[in-house]
């Protein structure tokens, strides 16, 4: 069997933060480096901000991540092969005209900061309602790795998060379960 290095292949996952809790993605992934190409998009959650300390400290990291440009990430250590954006995005994902807008900066952001190789570009999510980035990042192949049931989160849209994990199943090549109780959908 051949080896896979990084010449052939770039993976973009769109999920939680490299730097934030731990999970079950990233800890996958982390063993595919040094040899293939990582590009982790980090992205916002399900729910939107309310009126919380939690919350508020959240915003406040993000938004001077996103202003800064210098991340406190960026001086962490982290594999080689691994390269972290953090694209701007505005956490009202409920609303299909923001879900669009997140959708274009972070593939702005994405093609700005690491444009596609002449390696094959392989897409991966955790999240049900990025379905509006699959197959335009240049991806030859895209994944949805179904970590949990996120409609059954409280605080979230139940039937809005059904339909866009509905369409996000139906837009990727692949569909992988962390739980054989997820791969029923």
């Amino acid at each position: 069997m051949p080896e896979i290095t990084e010449k052939d292949y770039e993976i973009v996952v769109f999920t939680d933060d490299w730097f934030g809790l731990p999970f079950s993605c990233k800890h996958l992934l982390k063993h595919f480096l040094p040899d293939v190409h990582l590009v982790w998009v980090e992205t916002i959650g399900l729910r939107s901000p309310r009126l919380n300390i939690y919350d508020a400290k959240r915003s406040f990291q993000k938004l001077k991540g996103w202003l800064s440009r210098e991340n406190a990430e960026e001086e962490k250590p982290r594999p080689q092969n691994l390269k972290l954006i953090d694209p701007f995005q505005i956490p009202y994902n409920q609303f299909g005209f923001i879900r669009k807008l997140n959708a274009q900066l972070m593939i702005k952001c994405l093609n700005r900061q690491s444009p596609k190789q002449k390696r094959k570009r392989v897409f991966l999510t955790t999240w049900p309602f990025m379905g509006g980035v699959a197959g335009k990042i240049g991806d030859d192949l895209s994944i949805y790795y179904r970590v949990d049931d996120f409609a059954e989160f409280p605080g979230v849209n139940k039937p809005l998060i059904q339909k866009l994990e509905k369409g996000l199943i139906e837009n990727v090549n692949m569909v992988v379960a962390s739980a054989e109780k997820l791969a029923d959908f």
